[in-house]
């Protein structure tokens, strides 16, 4: 295996190909030697300071999460929907500390305070010629450009090194953690984390943040780990599972593994929500007044699988439905990722023949929940916001090559509709789609507080 100051690097690796299958460019190369160049060289002239350790402290417990998953409550405060039910659950006596690992949006209040870490600057990491052969040979195994696969790691290994140098130095002054919490592990900075806790015998667990199907290459298809209780340093000791079907997906390779276990722990967000939120919760204008039917669209970036993240055919309903007399009876909202900032441009320019009033935008920092409460319906390419328009009595339409088989059981059960990408099966099924469908499939989704304690109190 390769290895790099005694770190197998193939979790790296295996993020470079996974980003450059996921990428939508052509030849799929992403940042050239001269932009990297570029972009030190534009770091150095804006003064870029180097990564300030937080002051000491006495926690034994740490959350660390990025912005992308605050949730705005009605008070206006974000609340992160995979760390703080954690947080809000730690059990009695635990001190903790949360960060992110970039600036929340200015002036903004969060539900738990935190602070900001990031990379810090390190001397420019050298690749070892071996490994610059290794993924020549592996790039042409797969049909990927070599120099451009290269380039790609070559930026991944230096954010990597960074982010292991801002984990070394945080946890220098912190000798009580014992556990970190933290979502989304397959990029360099939650890696180049990971490895500095566990190099220091602190437990890492990955809290799910989305569906982790058969099909989700960071989570599924690991065969060859490291034996011995080690495992990959860059890897989480133990992955937090919504339920019993990503806890199986991420076994179903290796199901004898030591290390990097898989768990049910639950989505507790939900039942937060449910418990401290709904009750309050009053739906706006669109759920609560003149559109009979009332569908959330929630869109994904464009890559190769979803070039056209609002497809033709929502596009074509929307044009036509003035046509079926359905003007003032359905209203669409288009609900963007959170990380395509380019989302509600796109979305405006899509449907820039289509009235107003047919459809409203959000950027999505709006509360998902308060959407699916206010929804009759929930549309998408193939996000887990299907797992949780189910949990909310909302029925869903998938569309797509992608969709049909990253949700082939649930689709077969009923749970999920589907359609290559019809107006015709997007008009019946508004017309007649139930609500509180019966699910024939095991739940996706398990939430409860209560679960989430107890675990917390086995895991310290």
């Amino acid at each position: 295996m390769l290895m790099w100051h005694s770190i197998h690097i193939w979790p790296i690796i295996r993020y470079c190909l996974w980003t450059a299958f996921m990428s939508d460019a052509p030849q799929r190369n992403v940042l050239p030697a001269w932009k990297l160049l570029a972009s030190r060289a534009r770091r150095f002239l804006l003064g870029w300071q180097d990564f300030r350790v937080p002051s000491c402290s006495d926690a034994d417990v740490l959350f660390i999460s990025r912005p992308v998953y605050a949730q705005a409550l009605p008070s206006g405060v974000l609340f992160d929907r995979i760390v703080d039910p954690l947080h809000s659950s730690l059990p009695g006596g635990r001190c903790a500390e949360k960060f992110y690992v970039s600036p929340w949006p200015l002036g903004a209040m969060l539900q738990f305070p935190a602070k900001v870490m990031r990379a810090a600057n390190v001397h420019d990491v050298e690749v070892p010629p071996e490994h610059v052969k290794a993924i020549a040979r592996i790039a042409e195994i797969v049909g990927l450009d070599a120099s451009s696969l290269q380039s790609r790691y070559a930026l991944a290994l230096q954010q990597f090194a960074g982010w292991l140098e801002t984990g070394n130095r945080l946890l220098a002054g912190r000798p009580c953690v014992k556990v970190i919490y933290l979502p989304s592990w397959y990029f360099p900075d939650m890696m180049g984390l990971t490895a500095a806790a566990r190099q220091r015998g602190i437990s890492v667990v990955e809290v799910q943040h989305g569906k982790q199907g058969r099909y989700q290459a960071m989570y599924s298809g690991w065969t060859r780990i490291p034996e011995g209780p080690i495992g990959y340093l860059a890897m989480p000791d133990q992955f937090w599972c919504w339920g019993e079907p990503s806890r199986r997906h991420i076994l179903a390779t290796s199901p004898s593994r030591v290390v990097h276990v898989p768990f049910v722990g639950g989505f507790p967000w939900l039942d937060y929500y449910r418990q401290n939120i709904a009750p309050a919760t009053r739906a706006g204008d669109i759920g609560s007044q003149k559109f009979h039917r009332r569908v959330l669209v929630t869109t994904q970036p464009r890559v190769a699988v979803n070039p056209e993240p609002v497809p033709n055919f929502i596009v074509d309903f929307l044009r036509d439905m003035s046509m079926r007399n359905q003007a003032h009876d359905i209203h669409f909202t288009f609900r963007c990722h959170p990380n395509d900032k380019a989302g509600p441009d796109y979305v405006r320019e899509r449907l820039a023949d289509i009235p107003p009033a047919r459809y409203s935008i959000d950027p999505g920092d709006a509360n998902l929940y308060d959407q699916l409460l206010a929804a009759t319906h929930h549309i998408t390419a193939f996000s887990s916001c299907c797992y949780e328009a189910t949990a909310f009595g909302v029925p869903t339409l998938l569309f797509g090559d992608a969709a049909r088989s990253i949700y082939a059981d649930e689709i077969s059960s009923g749970e999920f509709a589907w359609t290559p990408g019809e107006v015709a099966v997007l008009d019946a099924w508004l017309q007649s789609a139930p609500v509180d469908r019966p699910v024939a499939c095991e739940p996706y989704i398990e939430s409860s507080l209560d679960q989430a304690r107890r675990v917390m109190e086995r895991l310290m």
